[in-house]
């Protein structure tokens, strides 16, 4: 399996933050704590997240849980004083588990609950203070780490992810229309892979925009979505070509011609957005233009013949391409609206 360079770089800074973030707050848990520095590392070592946005939420996150569940922890002993410690301790877990399934980033709470459902009756107070320090310490320093220490935003993540994706989506492009204009198939397996691990990356980073951006991440969560329907409407032209098996779509000369040259000219706009360019307007003239032509040549190429099964991939492949040059449009729209 191929690994990106920057999946490599994202790799590299993750595991420095989190290092740093970790030996941080040992050593700070371990000057002004009560020696919880088991609970500082991990607190720490887990809200180190791909961006410094992301960091900032899972620092939160974390925080907010284990007020919860320290509150949890201590109501649930003060309510159970004296019963065996597995019915605190089961009690406790449900509570944190049901809020946690409406709230995910929540689930770090049952560390703090647990610790209390388990301690001590007596000291339960003091407990629930130096667990709640040491967590938030190592929290704050790892937010701090994610911030100050090699700190990528999560509008950056999102715009180098969208570049690959655009890539890919420009390959897989090129691969659909070789194959259903000549002979011949390329496995596009990997690219659905490769696509999928670089949108997965775009939707977590822009979903986590919370610095720098006056809409919230509107506007990146919106050119996602644009790429995803992009890449949905190139998937219809490979449904085409895996339907041919290889064996070139029958049509005529000037048909493939201009279904070729739609491509060409799509590829070269795709091109220019996947380094995140508005496409010109004379470029979108040009597209317009040549999708026109390409419609005239399918609609005489469909009144040659009576193959129903043929006039209808040509027309869905017309579709596919009609589909992608839409998109490709308003994802230039898009990108004008994140360059403002």
């Amino acid at each position: 399996m191929s690994v990106s360079t920057g999946a490599r770089r994202d790799s590299l800074r993750r595991a420095l933050q989190t290092a740093l973030a970790g030996a941080l707050a040992y050593a700070a848990e371990r000057h002004w704590g009560a020696g919880e520095s088991f609970l500082a590392v991990i607190s720490a070592a887990l809200v180190i997240d791909d961006t410094s946005d992301q960091t900032l939420n899972q620092a939160r996150a974390r925080i907010l849980a284990t007020v919860l569940g320290t509150f949890s922890g201590i109501a649930v002993m003060a309510i159970f004083a004296g019963a065996p410690a597995w019915i605190p301790l089961s009690i406790v877990l449900a509570i944190m588990a049901a809020v946690s399934a409406y709230r995910s980033a929540w689930s770090y709470g049952i560390v703090a609950a647990c610790a209390l459902a388990l301690g001590s009756e007596e000291n339960r107070w003091e407990v629930a203070q130096d667990r709640g320090i040491a967590i938030a310490i190592g929290a704050t320093i790892g937010m701090l780490v994610g911030f100050c220490v090699w700190p990528e935003s999560a509008q950056s993540n999102v715009r180098r992810a969208v570049r690959t994706a655009l890539e890919h989506c420009r390959d897989l492009l090129e691969y659909t229309v070789d194959t259903v204009a000549s002979e011949g198939r390329r496995d596009p397996t990997e690219l659905h892979r490769r696509f999928s691990v670089e949108m997965s990356r775009a939707r977590n980073a822009a979903a986590s925009i919370s610095v720098g951006s006056k809409d919230g991440g509107e506007n990146y969560r919106e050119l996602v979505d644009r790429l995803d329907r992009l890449w949905h409407a190139l998937i219809i032209l490979d449904r085409i070509g895996e339907q041919q098996d290889g064996d070139q779509l029958s049509m005529l000369d000037e048909t493939s011609d201009a279904v070729k040259e739609l491509r060409k000219r799509a590829g070269s706009s795709l091109e220019s957005i996947a380094q995140l360019e508005v496409v010109s307007d004379a470029a979108r003239a040009e597209l317009e233009q040549c999708l026109r032509h390409t419609r005239d040549a399918v609609k005489a190429d469909l009144e040659r013949t009576d193959d129903i099964g043929r006039d209808l991939e040509i027309s869905a492949l017309v579709f596919g391409l009609d589909e992608t040059i839409g998109n490709l449009c308003e994802i230039s729209d898009a990108i004008k609206h994140i360059q403002r």
